[in-house]
């Protein structure tokens, strides 16, 4: 466990170096659980929220329906208000999670090795995706309607609401 905090330290330091100063919390959303590091407290905060668990567990269909999406809502958010007080306020958000970044590109950002990712563009690509739940075709920029990609949306899209981060500093991996 402590190699998993020193690892995250070491990213976010890199990160606050190198691209982001005032980057204050690390995020790293894997499997079966994400990993906040908040650099104040030299702190790991875990959920038990994966890209992998939420699909497997609630996403029954390709695409997601809207319902699927509803019991996904509610258990990212269940997880995030309880933990809340472990994670605090958060000034600036990074990451170094490649899928973050194609999230990203997909939402407008441009491509490059800093990109910042404001909430208002995961809303409207968040909305485009959950038009498609209700039954509208993907359009080719629409590539991928799996629920492994519905569950990185929707995990990125909880975190951004509910922890009131206004954008995510995507940082490009070497």
């Amino acid at each position: 466990m402590q190699a998993v905090t020193d690892t995250l330290a070491s990213q976010l330091m890199k990160i606050q170096q190198t691209a982001a100063p005032q980057a204050d919390t690390l995020v790293s959303i894997e499997a079966e659980q994400t990993h906040f590091y908040i650099a104040a407290r030299q702190q790991r905060v875990i959920l038990p929220v994966g890209y992998q668990l939420v699909a497997q567990r609630f996403f029954q269909h390709t695409p997601p329906t809207p319902d699927d999406l509803e019991y996904a809502i509610n258990y990212i958010e269940d997880e995030i208000e309880r933990a809340i007080p472990a994670i605090g306020r958060i000034e600036l958000l990074a990451s170094q999670t490649p899928y973050l970044r194609k999230i990203a590109e997909l939402a407008g950002v441009s491509v490059s090795p800093l990109m910042e990712l404001p909430r208002q563009q995961m809303e409207r690509l968040f909305g485009f995706y959950a038009e498609i739940s209700q039954g509208r075709p993907p359009l080719p920029s629409e590539p991928d309607v799996s629920p492994e990609f519905y569950a990185k949306l929707l995990i990125l899209r909880e975190y951004m609401h509910h922890l009131k981060v206004t954008s995510i500093t995507l940082v490009a991996t070497e």
